[in-house]
This record gives C-alpha cells, sequence and structure tokens, in this order.
C-alpha cells in the first residue's frame, strides 16, 4: 500500500484515541507492502483525546514539509508515535549517562 496525500487542508477533526485528522498504521509483518507520504498539508484545530492531535503513526515518519496550528493531544500536540526500533544498551552504558 503506497499513499501520498498532497495539498489538503484538514481543519477541526477529532478523534477518541489517536491522530485527531488521520492515523497511518502499517502492519509490522507486511512493512515492505507499506508507504505514506504526507507534504504541503494543513493540520488545524484537530484533536485527538490520547496522542497525536492533528496526525499518528506507527511505524515510519510519513512526512514532509506540512503546516501544523492549534491541534491538540495530551500526548504530542501535533504529531505522535510509538516508539519502534529501540536499541538496547547494557547496564554500564547506563550508569554512565548523566540526567538533567
Amino acid at each position: 500500500m503506497n499513499i501520498e496525500i498532497l495539498g489538503v487542508t484538514f481543519s477541526e477533526n477529532t478523534a477518541s484515541k489517536e491522530g485527531g485528522a488521520m492515523s497511518l498504521l502499517c502492519s509490522i509483518s507486511n512493512t515492505k507492502k507499506c508507504s505514506f507520504y504526507v507534504e504541503s498539508n494543513t493540520f488545524e484545530d484537530n484533536f485527538a483525546l490520547i496522542s497525536g492531535g492533528a496526525l499518528f503513526f506507527n511505524l515510519y515518519a510519513p512526512l514532509g514539509e506540512n503546516t501544523f496550528t492549534n491541534n491538540i493531544a495530551e500526548y504530542g500536540r501535533d504529531l505522535a508515535s510509538y516508539p519502534f526500533k529501540l536499541r538496547l544498551i547494557n547496564n554500564d552504558t547506563l550508569k554512565n549517562l548523566v540526567s538533567g
């Protein structure tokens, strides 16, 4: 699935969980057939109750240049995603990290 979204205005949309204007979700088992590209769009006054006031994605950031104005969510006012491709570091490395 290859989808391009270009030059669209998303305004005053609401989501009960994620992605006030849109959620772009790929299957982890089928990532080679999943491609989204979002560019030259305007996201304004969108709301998501939990994350991604304008846009939520789960695997790959699909973004080019877009305009985000006054979007609202508890996590990620404009954009949000689950963490993926995390790297495990050993305990010795953690001891050397400085907080603050």
